[in-house]
């Protein structure tokens, strides 16, 4: 194989940067949102575990002990998980703006659908709108469910046995 040939195989174009990179936004969005949606799997049966407690059973010494621990996992999930979607959204977003960089460089009449959809981020960053987005949610959403189990917590100590 001449050294011309072995060159052309391994050089990589703009379009195969340009796919990679939308490949990676799609699967960044995606990786958010199943993240997402186990923690709300298992945050859900944690809520369920602690209402079973607590209306499923007659009184037994430790059970505010065993619904106030019922409550330790889902306060730290919900913290560790926000920062889990807030750092999956800053990957999204570094992915987002090279695609769009690149975009600035196309000729004229290439589509560039980066672009169309940074003018609906901006608008959405502008707005009130900006706490329904996505990189809100997958963040308020976990966060909700901490302060949630904190109630509950303070809830399990304030029973009467």
């Amino acid at each position: 194989m001449t050294n011309s040939a072995k060159q052309s195989r391994s050089s990589v174009t703009t379009s195969d940067v340009y796919q990679v990179l939308t490949s990676l936004v799609m699967h960044s969005e995606q990786v958010r949102w199943s993240r997402l949606n186990t923690f709300l799997v298992i945050s859900s049966l944690f809520v369920a575990a602690w209402v079973g407690v607590l209306a499923g059973t007659n009184s037994f010494p430790d059970k505010k002990l065993l619904l106030f621990v019922l409550c330790i996992p889902g306060i730290v999930l919900g913290v560790l998980w926000a920062r889990l979607g807030w750092r999956s959204s800053e990957y999204m977003y570094d992915f987002h703006k090279q695609a769009l960089e690149m975009e600035g460089q196309f000729p004229h009449k290439i589509p560039t659908p980066f672009h169309l959809s940074e003018k609906r981020r901006e608008n959405v960053r502008k707005s009130t709108a900006k706490f329904t987005s996505s990189k809100w949610l997958v963040a308020a959403i976990p966060v909700t469910f901490s302060v949630l189990f904190v109630v509950l917590a303070w809830l399990s100590c304030r029973m009467i046995s």
